[in-house]
């Protein structure tokens, strides 16, 4: 399969994991994502090798999907950290040991260990004291997670729009609203959460320009309002980036704006 049909046929078995109630079954739907995705990525090995190199972090999108998912999953990994050791009923002898929620390779170990225990050994669907929590655990943890790696997919055609827009504005030696920009690319002013991805999508582009040509061309995107700044969010990425102090004042973070917002009319002209 190429990777198109590798994406529509992870979107389409987590779509079928968020319309079954039963855990169990939710559990496996959404390991067949991951074991889609952690197979295609690595061409030659077996399942053990395959989750190795998802271990390793070698498999960046999904490594990637896991960093940005990890506030909405750090509760269940705390539990999944009370509940080691993990043993490996199919390996008798063996257990996964987390250390603590950072400890990605044991995270990953112990969500494998709770899919060979359910798939090869005798797991009871109605243990309520151990087997059907740790399934849930493990559920809920990559349910975020392979979310995450979909929206991605969704947010790059996004990211490549939004850039494009972006570079024709700059060639104008001109600005966009974020009101004006956002509706061309299928996001909702109004709603939080598109306002969320708008701003990851603005950052992602930053990512890139600034590797390419060390500017943050989300400088031409404003605010529609008087003074026309860009919003917080944009001084927020560039603080964090070591390109404007913490301490700034509002005169220098409005000075920096301009003279980012140049670099890029300067650019691309």
């Amino acid at each position: 399969m190429d990777k198109v049909q590798v994406e529509k046929l992870i979107n389409n078995w987590h779509r079928k994991a968020n319309e079954d109630n039963d855990i169990f079954s939710k559990f496996v739907f959404l390991w067949f994502c991951m074991e889609i995705w952690i197979t295609y990525n690595s061409p030659g090995k077996n399942q053990r090798e395959c989750v190795n190199n998802l271990k390793s972090g070698n498999i960046q999108e999904i490594k990637t999907a896991y960093n940005e998912s990890k506030k909405h999953i750090d509760l269940e990994i705390n539990k999944l950290v009370g509940e080691c050791p993990i043993f490996n009923d199919t390996r008798p002898g063996e257990e996964v040991n987390i250390a603590n929620n950072d400890d990605f390779e044991n995270i990953v170990e112990a969500i494998y260990t709770i899919r060979n225990n359910l798939f090869h050994a005798k797991k009871d669907p109605n243990d309520e004291s151990r087997d059907k929590p740790l399934v849930l655990l493990a559920g809920n943890i990559l349910n975020p997670w392979i979310d995450h790696l979909i929206n991605s997919w969704y947010l790059r055609e996004k990211i490549n729009i939004a850039r494009k827009i972006l570079e024709d504005v700059a060639r104008e030696k001109n600005w966009i609203h974020y009101s004006d920009l956002y509706p061309k690319i299928g996001l909702d002013t109004e709603n939080i959460i598109d306002r969320d991805k708008g701003s990851y999508i603005l950052a992602k582009i930053n990512d890139e320009t600034l590797k390419e040509n060390d500017v943050m061309l989300s400088s031409l995107v404003v605010l529609k309002k008087e003074g026309e700044e860009p919003a917080k969010g944009f001084y927020e990425y560039a603080i964090i980036n070591k390109r404007l102090k913490d301490d700034a004042t509002d005169n220098e973070k409005t000075a920096f704006w301009i003279k980012e917002m140049k670099k890029c009319h300067n650019l691309y002209n």
